[in-house]
């Protein structure tokens, strides 16, 4: 099945990310721009792969899951972040993802609630690779950790903005379009001023 081409890069950037877990190392140096992306990544970047390879159209669940996996791990970063981080830019960015994305994790239980989808459930954790990129992160400290996390959101924004947009424009579940629809203005919005953050990192 057909999908957005942007969300096939997105899993290819997810699919080759090398190693992230010492940031100190290699630090400044850039790499080729990922297939399909149009940009250049610092070699600090998250290391593993996302468990998902295909081009196809994602179905509800595995939409469920991802959205949810990437929400959750949005607010646990957010609240390490608050704890270690001394950039005032970054706690600003951390306290603003911690209500939207726990916001987002109540609305998306609701839906499901509501509309009771076929085989579609709440993940009761957060899927494997998002569950390594956090205790990457839980891992470093001090200026380490502040440039992982800067890092991290960067990537992870911009797989999440794919995703959602992928699944608002050919998903398979009304309702779900409708919110994954809903949903991505803010997620892009998150993508720039992560960005933002990145660009100011020290090198």
């Amino acid at each position: 099945m057909r999908t957005g081409f942007p969300f096939a890069a997105a899993l290819a950037v997810l699919a080759v990310m090398p190693a992230m877990a010492q940031p100190q190392s290699g630090r400044g140096q850039t790499v080729s721009p990922q297939p399909g992306t149009g940009r250049q990544e610092q070699s600090t970047q998250m290391s593993g792969t996302a468990g998902h390879r295909g081009s196809e159209v994602l179905s509800a669940p595995k939409f469920v899951e991802l959205a949810a996996s990437h929400a959750m791990f949005e607010t646990e970063t957010a609240k390490l972040a608050l704890e270690r981080s001394r950039d005032d830019a970054q706690r600003g960015f951390a306290q603003a993802a911690v209500a939207a994305h726990t916001k987002e994790l109540e609305d998306l239980r609701e839906l499901l609630a509501r509309q009771q989808p076929a085989g579609v459930h709440m993940p009761q954790q957060m899927a494997a690779q998002y569950r390594t990129w956090l205790s990457q992160l839980r891992a470093a400290q001090g200026s380490d950790f502040q440039a992982l996390y800067t890092q991290q959101q960067a990537q992870a924004h911009l797989v999440a903005v794919d995703l959602f947009r992928n699944y608002a424009q050919v998903g398979d579940n009304a309702a779900l379009k409708s919110w994954a629809a809903s949903r991505l203005p803010v997620l892009q919005d998150h993508l720039a001023q992560a960005q933002a953050l990145k660009g100011k990192a020290p090198l």
